[in-house]
């Protein structure tokens, strides 16, 4: 309590969630994952169209859930971690093992706009990963919809629909069939949300 304020604390993914729901690209969605792939990976999660923090706030964190095809070390000291294979730095740090010369997300952008196959190779993996990821996401939660943004999700102009590439292969067509959007609001996500967590208190889990 803050004087007579009481003041709650909640993760920025959870933020990010309720504001898709509430007025950004996942409206009319009650299950839904918010996620950012940029300098890390995030999100957040409503079922029910209602938030769920989870024990210790922490639910939806999407980017410690372990992936094929890395055994790169995860800053939370896990192997294998999405973000340790698609956040923006890991991804640049692969494709200059794979011999890009490049040394940023834009860079790796504007290689990717010249048709270079290391940073389009780097990008794709990137985008597979996070879409395997959401596949185990929503085969546990049964997602309808998850909405992306991030800087690093916009290192190419179809991101979205390469990480929505991998989902299409699960046997399952409830995994199948979950919607992966942009975000609709760029990076105001964890503003408006916290906004959200006041005006909105019946979306508040």
């Amino acid at each position: 309590i803050i004087g007579d304020v009481p003041v709650v604390l909640r993760i920025d993914g959870e933020a990010i969630a309720l504001a898709e729901h509430w007025i950004g690209a996942a409206q009319g969605g009650d299950s839904l994952l918010g996620m950012v792939v940029s300098t890390g990976i995030g999100g957040g999660i409503m079922l029910g169209g209602r938030t769920v923090p989870g024990r210790s706030g922490n639910a939806g964190h999407i980017g410690h859930i372990a992936v094929p095809a890395s055994t790169r070390r995860c800053a939370c000291g896990m192997l294998g971690c999405v973000e340790a294979v698609a956040s923006g730095p890991n991804t640049v740090a692969w494709a200059q093992e794979q011999g890009w010369s490049g040394s940023s997300g834009e860079d790796l952008a504007r290689s990717c706009t010249e048709g270079d196959e290391i940073a389009l190779a780097a990008v794709q993996r990137s985008a597979d990963a996070v879409g395997r990821a959401i596949a185990g996401a929503t085969a546990l939660l049964d997602i309808e919809v998850v909405a992306i943004g991030g800087g690093f999700s916009s290192v190419v102009p179809d991101y979205v629909e390469l990480v929505a590439a991998p989902i299409a292969e699960s046997e399952f067509p409830f995994v199948r069939s979950v919607t992966v959007v942009r975000s609709g609001l760029s990076g105001d996500g964890p503003l408006i949300g916290a906004a959200g967590f006041v005006l909105r208190p019946e979306m508040v889990g």
